[in-house]
């Protein structure tokens, strides 16, 4: 696991469309959530620290939360169950969005899920998967790294990531935006990111999707992530880079599916678990290109993962 990074301050963002949403978790707040106790606890919700726990694969969710892609009327109808609607991302022109639910006091979220699915036949149930940074700690930096080659005029590169730093005259990032409950957080791995696409000449727009647990680990959200990537594809990204690694999810699945078959180029991390760990998502989805690690040699990193996915 990656160690946690101290969030740096913010020394210059453009702020547009920010959203101050807990865990990334993006998109249209819920303003019209219903009864004022209602709002006091998705607000108490939103301000404290990610709560992630494992089901009984392993996978590590957000508490107390459900993933769900429906039409809006079917997701405005989970509030008649006692549902609350923390946020929702809209999915093109269709009339259907991705929406965060708050479970009810009664309902665990094995149980919320078995519920949803049998209220939305046609609609996409699950956990709010949490994930980890594909950061890792190297001992040594090479100093001779390859010379890059510039890319075309005004390339764009999507960063979805930590934030990155912005120095004063770097006009490499071009926009920012923070996904997590910290806001747009400038932290080592992002900055990293953003340096090598400013070797190759291009520019970067930078999604930050990562928010603080109780543990003081950083995760980002697969609504984060979401959240992210339709903003990406909205504001006509070709390129984007996810260096983000976890269980598969199938809402994220469709939406990077969407974006691949839209032609834009979708780059994760192969993943950090070893040789025999499982493949890692976002970079082991059909259409992604999964980018792994190699030494000043060639060779495979000794924890990087192996798989069909990567070539």
């Amino acid at each position: 696991a990656p160690e946690p990074d101290e969030p740096a301050e913010l020394e210059m963002s453009d702020n547009t469309g920010v959203v101050d949403d807990h865990g990334g978790h993006g998109g249209h707040g819920a303003d019209d959530n219903g009864s004022t106790a209602d709002e006091d606890d998705v607000r108490q919700h939103l301000t404290e620290p990610m709560e992630v726990e494992r089901n009984h694969s392993g996978e590590e969710y957000v508490a107390r939360e459900v993933l769900v892609a429906a039409t809006r009327s079917e997701i405005s109808q989970t509030r008649t169950r006692g549902f609350e609607i923390v946020s929702s991302v809209d999915l093109g022109g269709e009339d259907r969005q991705v929406a965060r639910l708050l479970t009810p006091a009664d309902l665990s979220v094995e149980q919320s899920i078995d519920y949803l699915r049998g209220v939305m036949p046609t609609g996409i149930v699950t956990i709010n998967n949490a994930y980890r940074s594909s950061q890792v700690r190297a001992r040594r930096t090479n100093q001779h790294a390859p010379s890059a080659q510039p890319l075309l005029p005004n390339a764009l590169v999507g960063v979805i990531d930590t934030g990155a730093s912005i120095h004063n005259g770097d006009r490499t990032v071009l926009r920012t935006r923070g996904f997590g409950s910290a806001g747009y957080a400038p932290r080592e791995h992002g900055s990293a990111v953003v340096a090598i696409v400013s070797r190759f000449g291009a520019h970067a727009q930078v999604a930050d999707v990562f928010g603080p647990s109780r543990a003081g680990q950083p995760y980002a959200s697969a609504s984060a992530i979401i959240a992210a990537m339709r903003w990406m594809v909205e504001t006509g990204v070709p390129v984007i880079n996810i260096s983000i690694e976890g269980p598969r999810n199938p809402i994220l699945e469709s939406i990077v599916a969407e974006a691949a078959r839209n032609g834009h180029v979708i780059v994760a991390a192969a993943g950090n678990g070893g040789p025999l760990a499982h493949p890692a998502y976002p970079g082991a989805y059909d259409g992604v290109v999964a980018v792994t690690a190699v030494d000043a040699s060639g060779r495979a990193y000794l924890r990087a993962n192996r798989g069909e996915y990567i070539s």
